[in-house]
């Protein structure tokens, strides 16, 4: 089974195919996970690639994001239609709730493959 380390690389590689903007990209992903504060920094890393895309200055921002509230740019990446209706207040059925979780997650593992 593949590390969320390993996607990170693998995603940085297919993000930024050019060295130098790979390098930049990675020395951005690199500024979150240095301290207690920003727990499971390889995870953030990923969802911070999902939501900036090969952006640099979206980057670069979803970094600064992360280590504001991490759980954020997690939630909004892995789970987002399920985050849009949460703060929306949407109420849903149990049917509705698990339709949208399961659309998330296949989204996720997509993006991942």
């Amino acid at each position: 089974m593949a590390t969320l380390a390993s996607y990170v690389d693998r995603k940085l590689q297919g993000l930024y195919p050019e060295l130098s903007k790979r390098r930049a990209a990675l020395n951005e992903l690199l500024r979150y996970g240095g301290s207690r504060n920003e727990p499971e920094p390889e995870r953030v890393r990923l969802a911070v690639l999902k939501l900036a895309g090969s952006h640099l200055v979206e980057l670069k921002k979803m970094v600064d994001g992360a280590k504001e509230d991490w759980e954020d740019v997690v939630s909004w990446a892995e789970r987002p239609r399920e985050t849009r209706c949460q703060l929306a207040n949407r109420k849903l059925h149990e049917n509705q709730r698990q339709k949208i979780q399961k659309e998330d997650q296949d989204e996720w593992e997509s993006w991942l493959a």
